[in-house]
Order: structure tokens, then C-alpha cells, then sequence
């Protein structure tokens, strides 16, 4: 009720021209649906948007929910327009979710943040000679609430390749979960355990291979930073991660792991040790990062046309 109180103060005394709602429709506790009565009721001069992750779960598991728990009808009735965080070539939103007609979409591309884009171009200096062995085998467990696995697994691989590796578990990790990998790691000088990173771009930047989950964020992270990959994507509750892990792997950015399958320790070892080697993705391997500015404008312009924005081979990113 205090949320839903502070948000319809700021808007009676800030008048704004538009309210951006972000991931949750309604609000992560349905705080938002007064505040979008008085919008629709009483300010509709204001227009609402409501930006979305490109892949949120499995299309049958969206539909079954949103048609269950009442979002979609919601996202129709409360909102004007909806930006995508993706492409739709990659994933067809509309299609997926069934998303009606009438609801205007906006695909803003990925949001590849700049200081990752930079770490990248930085990156592809420093490993552009084959002689250069610098570098590390990144394991990353993004925020670490779900991350024992990936953990675990990095250094299990770490062990058996020997190559310079760290791990960083996550600030969500409980404390038995990290004493666990560093007692899984003892006795490996290679291995480091961090539990976050402050200057998690540099970190990236300075990998010549990453394990990961497939999270949002860490995925577009080290494809905005243009490092060889193996995902491990985390398939319940939600098939995000697998479905997002398929498509950038399909792009060329690494490689599609299951842990439903039965591991070969050899064969992971071997597609590190090979990334190691290749650690420079080919000028072929892109996607469009441009969420950021595409963002500022479409909010600022909102029919701004989507041909104005061009390609920066130099960048490795889409620009404005």
C-alpha cells in the first residue's frame, strides 16, 4: 500500500508524459493495479509502457499462466505499448505468448550495456595473437541463489584442464554453499573463489572462456564482451535459460549444455581447452545490443523509425 501510495504522489505532482513499467505488469506484489486504475481512469493523456524480457518461460507455460492469473488481459487493458528486450527474429514474442494484435510491440534489441561492449573490443586486442596464453577460464553463477551446479561443475572441469580459473559464485550464495566450493577446490593452486565481483566487466573482459547458466543478464553480458561460452542453464522452474542458452549458441557465441545428460568430464574439458585455444569469436558471431539508446529514443520518440539505426563493425554493437 506504501508503494502503491508513493508511485500515484509522484505522478500527481510530477505529471509525467509517460510511465515505464519494467518485467512485472502489475507490480512484483500487484501494488501497481490502483495506480494504473487512476492512469486509465483519470490520466490517460499518459502513456503507459511495459518493457519484457524476450523469453520469460516456455510459450505453453507463459499462456497457461497469463491466461490463469489474468496478465495478458492486464497487459491489454493497462498498457499502450510493449518494449522487447530481444529480437524478434531470434524469438517471436507475439507468437510465443499470443499476444494480441492490437497491443503495439517494440522490439529494442538486447541490452548490452557499454562498459561490457568496451571490455570486448578490449578483449579481442589482447587475444588477437595466438602466441598470447594470458587470460583465465571464467565459471560465473550470476546472482548465486541456484548456483552449486555451474559452481561445481567449473571446477570439476578446472581440476581436470588445469588452466588458470575463477570462480565467482555470487553474492546470493549462502555461506555453506561457498565453503562447499572451496573446499571442492583445495589442493588446485589455479582455482580461485570469489563471491562477487565490484568490476564484473574487467573480469569479463580478461576471460578467454566462460562457463555460465543463461540467465539475461550474464548471457548478454559476456556476448556484449564477446567470450566463447559453454552454457549450463538452469531448466526448472522456468525454460528460460535453455531456450535462451539454444539461441545463443545457435548464434555461434558457444555451446548448449544439459545436465540431464550424462556429463562427460573429458568431453567438457576438451570444449574449454578448444575455446582456450579459439578464444576470438569470428566478425560472423553478433547480435544487436542496442537496447540502451534504442531505449532512450523510443521513449523520448515514440514512432521513431527502427531504419535509422545502423551497424558498427568497429564496435561490435548497433548504434544510433
Amino acid at each position: 500500500r506504501a508503494r502503491a501510495a508513493i508511485i500515484r504522489d509522484v505522478i500527481e505532482r510530477f505529471e509525467p508524459e509517460v510511465f515505464y513499467v519494467d518485467h512485472s505488469p502489475l507490480g512484483m506484489s500487484s501494488e501497481l493495479v490502483s495506480v494504473l486504475d487512476f492512469l486509465v481512469s483519470s490520466r490517460p493523456e499518459i502513456r503507459r509502457v511495459i518493457g519484457l524480457r524476450d523469453i520469460i518461460d516456455s510459450p505453453e507455460n507463459i499462456r497457461d499462466t497469463w491466461a490463469a492469473d489474468g496478465t495478458m488481459q492486464a497487459i491489454s487493458n493497462y498498457y499502450h505499448q510493449v518494449f522487447v528486450f530481444g529480437e524478434e527474429h531470434l524469438f517471436d514474442v507475439r507468437a510465443a505468448y499470443c499476444i494480441p494484435d492490437g497491443l503495439q510491440l517494440r522490439y529494442l534489441s538486447y541490452l548490452g550495456k557499454p562498459e561490457f561492449i568496451a571490455a570486448g573490443a578490449r578483449r579481442s586486442l589482447n587475444y588477437s595473437h595466438p602466441e598470447t596464453s594470458q587470460g583465465y577460464f571464467l565459471v560465473t553463477g550470476g546472482g548465486g541463489g541456484d548456483a552449486k551446479e555451474v559452481c561445481e561443475l567449473g571446477i570439476r572441469i578446472a581440476s581436470q584442464v588445469g588452466l588458470e580459473t575463477i570462480v565467482v559464485a555470487g553474492p546470493l550464495m549462502d555461506s555453506q554453499g561457498l565453503s562447499h566450493l572451496h573446499e571442492l577446490s583445495q589442493g588446485a593452486p589455479n582455482i580461485r573463489i570469489m563471491e562477487f565481483s565490484p568490476s564484473f566487466e574487467d573480469l569479463v573482459g580478461g576471460a578467454r572462456v566462460a562457463l555460465a547458466m543463461a540467465g539475461y543478464n550474464t548471457t548478454v553480458e559476456l556476448a556484449a564482451a564477446r567470450v566463447p561460452t559453454l552454457y549450463l542453464p538452469r531448466t526448472y522452474p522456468r525454460q528460460e535459460q535453455a531456450i535462451r542458452a539454444e539461441i545463443f549458441a545457435g548464434l555461434g557465441f558457444g555451446t548448449a549444455i544439459d545436465s540431464r545428460d550424462h556429463l562427460q568430464l573429458n568431453d567438457l574439458a576438451a570444449l574449454v581447452s578448444s575455446y582456450w585455444d579459439n578464444p576470438i569469436l569470428g566478425a560472423e558471431v553478433a547480435v544487436n545490443l542496442s537496447a540502451i539508446p534504442r531505449f532512450a529514443s523510443h521513449i523520448a520518440v515514440p514512432d521513431l523509425d527502427a531504419s535509422r539505426m545502423f551497424y558498427s563493425e568497429s564496435r561490435m554493437d548497433w548504434v544510433h
